[in-house]
């Protein structure tokens, strides 16, 4: 019995779905022929782990608590859901249950750039299902039965003829205008940040309105100084 597999996109701190597949929670769904869904997931496992006890160090580096990774049926949240078609598998459901058990990332310390729940879903996806991450929009379904199915060889050669089909055509060159320089009228293009908030941290996952990200507690919070 093969099962069909989506990522959902749940939104920080909310029980509800996102278009937004940066900055948001990530869940792996499993879908079986009778329209039973499963999940696997990257979720928090040390709830002890609040606003006001990490260090300075431990809240610049992006790590957390531990992680827990579960896999479990899945109930969807009202409303719109986002997702994006995987494709399908011939993995059972206990074939999972033991992969996800006996996964790497179990019981591990949570790190926003190594270790949050995008990585666990891809690793999932290449590394145990073996197939290809999804790529281009992300779709939407009203119900969980209006969830599409991905035919990976239909959109490959779909693709690969749309490309074809195309004529070829030849550019003419433009020429390379050099804008005159004049420093009464230069003005800065971009905001003047400091040295810390130019760290490549995303802010928006940790200041989410109701909690954080990936498996992190929900009043735990990313603080700069100053803010």
């Amino acid at each position: 019995m093969s099962l069909q597999v989506y990522i959902l996109y749940k939104s920080l701190g909310r029980e509800e779905y996102t278009s937004n597949a940066k900055v948001s929670h990530h869940q792996l769904i499993f879908r079986t022929s009778t329209d039973d869904f499963y999940c696997t997931e990257l979720t928090n496992a040390d709830g002890s782990y609040s606003s006001g006890t990490a260090s300075l160090q431990q809240e610049f580096s992006g790590k957390g608590p531990r992680v827990k990774l579960t896999f479990e049926t899945y109930e969807f949240y009202s409303g719109t859901i986002y997702y994006k078609s995987v494709g399908t598998t011939s993995k059972s459901l206990k074939e999972i249950k033991k992969y996800v058990k006996e996964h790497s990332s179990q019981d591990t310390i949570y790190d926003v750039f190594k270790n949050n729940c995008q990585h666990y879903v891809r690793s999932v996806i290449e590394d145990f299902l073996k197939l290809g991450y999804p790529a281009g929009l992300v779709k939407t379904a009203s119900k969980p039965k209006d969830l599409e199915v991905l035919n990976q060889q239909a959109e490959s050669s779909s693709e690969n003829s749309s490309r074809s089909s195309q004529p070829v055509t030849a550019r003419r060159s433009s020429p390379v205008i050099t804008p005159r320089y004049s420093p009464g009228t230069t003005r800065r293009s971009s905001p003047v940040t400091t040295r810390r908030e130019n760290k490549s941290i995303p802010y928006d996952i940790f200041r989410s309105e109701g909690g954080g990200c990936w498996g992190l507690p929900r009043d735990w919070k990313f603080n700069r100084l100053g803010s």
